[in-house]
Formats: structure tokens, sequence, C-alpha cells
């Protein structure tokens, strides 16, 4: 994976059409703690494959409108958020994400254990600022 998509994964709210390399990414940096996903599925509100595009007048809108289990894509309970037309999900194509929310609490878990596993004892000061004795003094 190129560095920049690396740089992608950690920005918060991030969201990302699976499946791909990501995908595999994503799932062992959850495993170690330091991201929790939330896989989705979601509708695009203008899509050139949806057979609704013929009755738009705007064919601009860029806006996502995510499924939830609990409600019935084929009555009115869906808007689009960015232009606020009304979407019928059970008609249109729908896609898989996952959003990406890092976890600080994890990070710095996982930060610990990993000098404590090369036997460096640590003191953590304020949140996320760890501290450690070196031979030239202490080191933040």
């Amino acid at each position: 994976m190129p560095p920049d998509g690396l740089s992608k994964l950690f920005k918060r709210g991030t969201n990302l059409e699976l499946p791909d390399q990501r995908e595999t990414t994503l799932g062992r940096l959850a495993v170690l703690g330091l991201v929790v996903l939330e896989k989705y599925r979601f509708v695009k509100c203008v899509n050139p494959l949806d057979p609704d595009q013929k009755y738009l007048s705007q064919t601009t809108c860029s806006g996502r409108i995510r499924l939830h289990a609990e409600r019935d894509e084929d009555d009115w309970a869906y808007q689009c958020p960015n232009c606020g037309r009304q979407v019928f999900p059970g008609k249109k194509t729908s896609y898989h994400a996952v959003s990406v929310t890092p976890s600080l609490e994890g990070m710095r878990a996982y930060i610990r254990q990993q000098l404590e596993t090369l036997g460096i004892q640590v003191q953590e000061g304020p949140d996320g600022l760890f501290r450690m004795a070196g031979r030239l003094g202490e080191v933040h």
C-alpha cells in the first residue's frame, strides 16, 4: 500500500469502500487495538448505475446515505444528508464501507507493551507522554 494510503487510515472519521487491501491492514490495526472499526452499508445519492437517475434534476450530489438494519429500505425513511432528496435504497446499488476511529487508549497501551517487551521501564506522565531513563538522562 502506498504511504499516502496509510495516512488516510488514521484520519478521524475516514470512510473507505470495501473490499480492498486496506481492509486487511485495518483488520490488523484493529486486532492490535490501534483503531476501532465500524462496518456499514450505504448508497450514493447520485449513481449513474441506479435506475432512479433518469428522474433527477440535481445530478452532481456526492451524498452517501448510510443504511440501518432497523429501517425499511423501500419506505420514506431515508434522505440524502447533502441535498435532502428522498432516497429509496431498495432500488439502488449498495456498497460496503468501514468507519475508522483511532483509539488513543489502544495506542498508548501498544507503545507501553512494546517498550516493556524490550525491558524498558516506562512511566506515563500527562496523557500520551512516556518517560524512560536513558544513558544520558531522561527521554520523553
